[in-house]
């Protein structure tokens, strides 16, 4: 249960009263004013970190002495810029826990931040509570000097570091927007981010900063701040703002309070009232892996910009009036289910890892290297699950390295031991470029994987931690906990065991390179190694426990499509004629060709260009055949495999290549097999899409299937180039390596006929269009066009998109009706100089930050169009749902082309998403005639096509989109939806060919259609 705060003003006599009175029960744990000690000497009973030779945190008088504007005494300094002008990083913790399971902690304190030798402060400080007494101060920078230690933070950040940081959320101050330029050397308009959040050490202990901040405000901001500039003034000014912070944390449930003043009067408009700035669920103590006790302390860091960060007047205090329990959601901990438990604790059995490692046969072409890193990890599933390893072994701890190089980089374990089967390296080069390692005694492309059954001796929450390079994924109770696409030193993760007990754990890990290691250990909740796993550790690995197995590997976040029985088109031995049927089509891109911009961008521009009925004058090269294997490439080498044939058109850019058949499958299981190609594809088994890859340069990607009933099934893969360099190549992998599909060696084999060809069901076209009437249906000329202002600034396409969609605060916005778009503020007009201004704004008046959005319908012939956007800034312009044409980032005003294919005349939606930062603004949207010429969009007087708000159908609502073809004994079965009726289904031999009609017109959604007069393709349309 998650209790709430009213936040309270301070103003009131009662309120100032109770602020004052001690709570019932409450004991004192620290009442420091820092008097005591002399400055630069450590408070007595507190525990100093980090620091530089010149500064140690502890007690300092740099604010009251040098600065001359507190009156407050001594105060504990984090950091002094006056004696260490940049990268500095200290904390400093009281040595006596206090007791948070059964008591709320109160902490209150005078919060003193500002700038020191420059006038822009950063990084900031935080209010640490720890699960154990640190032996260092944590991260630098963002850090704040807390990241890496454990537990929870409440962090006062001064400054922007990045992105992630979450001030991007929260925006300025109303102060700070009101002055707008910097005052007295406090430069207002630096990237401060100036917030307060809580930090929680989530499950990657050692990595997490302040930026994993997560509790929420009213607003859904990440953290808030009071209106406070770097909450004081700069230390040449003659005051000092003293800002109060009240701290409390009940069983999970962390509150803050912040108020502030002038007590000179300087700057009175700093001051503000005690209110509650943050409050929120982050979990009872025992949810961050503490014991009882926990350690309090602070931490601060600064950078070349820097900041003078104190803590004063310091009160430490428990109540034992302690609430319920509570959670946040957010901070998912990582949960072992029950379910996967196979012995209870305390099992007598032999302690140690099962180890198997398996060498990669990159002279078949195989390699952990893929284009999207992720699928690297499924990668070394499969030749794990696959492949007889290469070497085994069964040793106590895992802590390995595959040379001294990579032993010497992770200093957290010694002694590490060589990986099985492979030889280890010695550090006898310098390892540079004068002196390398040479390659041969280099070994890459290997998998590891560990197993074994991890006993959890006890209910409650573990951390368990690996060092490793590269990828790894840790599974336990057959679940996929864990993963780390890249190296860790360390990645540590939070775990939480209800119930203690044995459960199977596996590890994989794959290294690419040649420089290796691999260590699992337990750490406590700050992250710090308890042990090796079997060394030292509260967990213990068994190698077998009596009727344990280790799960299936669980592939469940891969891309795996499980093959229809019902696609099936023919039994094991049952295909004909070995080989794959190819369709390869070369654009025009030639001055005589009046597309002056026809780009294959992705795998859906590539079904575009195939679409049935486009014109033959659109390609310069169209060829048909049958190939033995798809091993393609251009006139440069690419890809894993060697060999390979010429494409037909060789380097020819913006080309398209469609290879089916009828893949044969003879035993259930998951099949691995691979695309490798530069650019992108679209891969199917049957009806069912499995993947696609965008542009590219030559590397794998997993086409995973999953096959439940052995036989014959259709496979298509759409391959498509853009520009500078093509291959394309389709392999499976096998035991012994990796071979072409349909290959001597692969198990896959690939036919061009199967007993039920003619009924075949491929990957229908990713290109559809939304077509929503026929032709004279529009109603009402016009675009709908509305215009949103955001003061915080609109800087590329996604950010316009999500302005638009309302997920930005919208400051301003107007509805209007436009004739055309042609809109112009200032700087150049683009192509017809109208001079119309964007509604709402003038002409010659500078306006930024803002998007329109243009909505209507289009009417459009059968055939190739080609529209153009004049604009600055960028934009993005859609028909029928499909994207003709983007511009992503900002830009001067030039014209940007795009085309589209249109497969049947009629009315389609039309949206034009425009965006402006900053400078001139224009935006006008055109259409380009054969000859070049260009004429507005709906300027239908000139020519243009024309664009309404309405449409009146034409009996059709839109156009009929199949979604199954299946075959019934002698019949083929098709279904659809959309459309109005009646219907009639067409089928077709060839892409580009004519249609015929196949059986009677019908009023149904389906239809069945003889086998024989199916042919290679098949489409529904009205009936005539």
């Amino acid at each position: 249960m998650q209790k709430k705060y009213k936040a309270l003003g301070l103003g009131l006599g009662l309120m100032a009263l109770l602020a004052i009175m001690p709570a019932k029960g409450v004991t004192t744990i620290v009442n420091e004013d820092f008097e005591t000690g002399a400055p630069g000497t450590v408070p007595s009973g507190w525990t100093a970190l980090g620091g530089t030779e010149n500064f140690a945190p502890g007690i300092d008088d740099t604010r009251s002495v040098l600065y001359g504007n507190y009156d407050g005494g001594q105060t504990m300094a984090l950091t002094n810029p006056e004696l260490e002008f940049e990268g500095m990083v200290g904390a400093i913790v009281y040595n006596t826990p206090v007791n948070i399971l059964s008591n709320k902690l109160l902490v209150e304190f005078d919060l003193l931040m500002s700038p020191g030798t420059s006038e822009t402060p950063a990084d900031g400080c935080a209010l640490m509570v720890l699960p154990t007494m640190p032996t260092a101060a944590g991260s630098t920078g963002g850090g704040m000097g807390w990241s890496g230690l454990g537990g929870f933070a409440v962090e006062f950040d001064i400054y922007d570091n990045g992105d992630a940081d979450p001030d991007d959320l929260v925006g300025q101050t109303e102060f700070q927007i009101m002055m707008g330029e910097a005052v007295a050397g406090n430069t207002l308009g630096n990237p401060a981010a100036r917030q307060v959040g809580v930090d929680v050490a989530w499950h990657g202990v050692s990595g997490d900063a302040v930026n994993s901040t997560l509790l929420h405000d009213a607003e859904g901001n990440l953290a808030v701040y009071p209106n406070v500039p770097d909450f004081l003034a700069t230390r040449e000014l003659p005051a000092t703002i003293h800002v109060h912070v009240w701290f409390e944390y009940d069983n999970g449930y962390v509150k803050v309070d912040m108020m502030s003043e002038d007590p000179l009067g300087v700057y009175p408009e700093y001051e503000f009232p005690r209110d509650t700035v943050i409050e929120g669920a982050i979990g009872p103590w025992w949810f961050h892996g503490g014991d009882e006790e926990a350690y309090v302390g602070f931490s601060g860091a600064i950078g070349g910009s820097n900041a003078l960060q104190e803590v004063d007047n310091l009160v430490i205090s428990v109540d034992p009036n302690l609430g319920e329990e509570s959670f946040n959601e957010e901070l998912e901990v990582v949960e072992i289910d029950p379910a996967g438990k196979v012995a209870e604790a305390g099992v007598t059995a032999e302690i140690g890892w099962n180890v198997d490692l398996v060498k990669l046969n990159e002279e078949s072409g195989q390699v952990f290297a893929t284009f999207d890193i992720a699928q690297r990890i499924y990668k070394t599933h499969w030749v794990l699950d696959n492949t007889p390893p290469t070497a085994s072994e069964t040793p106590l701890v895992v802590n390995y390295a595959s040379t001294e190089y990579a032993a010497d980089a992770t200093p957290l374990f010694q002694n590490e031991s060589p990986f099985p089967g492979i030889e280890y390296v010695e550090a006898l080069w310098a390892n540079t470029e004068e002196d390398p390692v040479p390659e041969e005694v280099k070994i890459d492309n290997f998998a590891v994987r560990a197993t074994g059954f991890i006993e959890f001796p006890e209910p409650g929450m573990y951390f368990l931690g690996l060092t490793h390079d590269d990828n790894f994924t840790m599974f336990i109770g057959g679940e996929r906990l864990f993963q780390d696409l890249d190296t860790g030193n360390p990645d540590i993760y939070k775990v939480f065991v209800p119930e203690a007990g044995v459960y199977p754990i596996q590890v994989d890990h794959a290294e690419q390179g040649w420089y290796a290691h691999l260590a699992i250990f337990e750490a406590d909740a700050a992250g710090k190694p308890l042990g090796l796993i079997n060394d030292g550790s509260r967990v213990t690995v068994y190698l077998a426990v009596d009727g344990a197995e280790i799960p299936p590997t669980n592939y469940d976040a891969l891309n795996i499509v499980t093959a229809d029985p019902a696609e099936k088109v023919g039994e094991v031995g049952e295909g004909t004629n070995p080989g794959f049927n190819y369709d390869y089509r070369s654009v025009r891109n030639d001055e005589e060709f009046f597309l002056d911009y026809l780009d294959l961008n992705n795998h859906i521009d590539a079904a575009m260009v195939l679409t049935p009925g486009v014109p033959a004058d659109t390609f310069l090269l169209t060829e048909t055949g049958v190939v033995d294997v798809v091993n393609y490439r251009g006139t440069d080498d690419a890809g894993n495999q060697p060999g390979g044939t010429e494409f037909p058109g060789l380097d020819n850019d913006d080309s398209v290549m469609v290879v089916t058949g009828f893949a044969e499958f003879t035993e259930p299981g998951l099949y691995a097999m691979f695309v490798n190609s530069d650019d992108g594809f679209e891969a199917g088994i049957g009806s069912q899409q499995i993947i696609t890859a965008g542009n590219k340069g030559a590397s794998d990607v997993p086409v995973f299937v999953n096959i439940t009933e052995p036989g014959l099934y259709p496979l298509q893969v759409n391959w498509y180039e853009r520009n500078s360099g093509n291959s394309f190549e389709l392999t499976q992998w096998i035991p012994t390596g990796a071979t072409l599909v349909n290959s001597a060696e692969s198990t896959v084999k690939v036919y061009t006929d199967a007993p039920g060809a003619d009924s075949a069901a491929f990957l229908p076209s990713a290109y559809q269009l939304e077509r929503v009437s026929g032709v004279g249906s529009c109603v009402d000329s016009g675009f709908n066009v509305r215009f949103v202002k955001n003061f915080s600034g609109v800087g590329n396409l996604d950010q316009a998109k999500q302005l638009l969609a309302g997920d930005w605060e919208i400051d301003y916005e107007d509805v209007s009706i436009q004739s055309v778009i042609d809109f112009f503020s200032t700087g150049g007009q683009g192509n017809f100089e109208s001079g119309v201004p964007f509604p709402t704004l003038a002409v010659d008046v500078d306006d930024n930050d803002f998007a329109i959005e243009a909505t209507g319908f289009i009417e459009l012939s059968e055939g190739w169009h080609q529209f153009g956007v004049n604009s600055d800034d960028g934009f993005g312009l859609y028909i029928g749902g499909y994207r003709v044409r983007e511009y992503f980032d900002g830009k001067g005003v030039s014209d940007v082309n795009g085309s589209i294919y249109i497969p049947e005349a009629g009315l389609y939606p039309i949206l034009l998403q425009y965006w402006e930062g900053g400078g001139g603004a224009a935006c006008e949207l055109y259409y380009l005639r054969e000859d070049g010429s260009k004429v507005l969009v709906n300027d239908t007087a000139n020519g243009g096509p024309a664009v309404c708000l309405n449409y009146e159908p034409t009996g059709e609502t839109e156009a009929p989109v199949i979604t199954s073809i299946t075959a019934d004994g002698t019949n083929i079965v098709v279904s659809w939806t959309g459309g109005t009726a009646p219907f009639q289904v067409q089928v077709t031999d060839t892409l580009g060919g004519a249609w015929a009609d196949a059986g009677a017109p019908t009023s149904d959604s389906t239809a069945t259609i003889p086998a024989d007069a199916a042919a290679g393709f098949i489409r529904v349309v009205p009936a005539n």
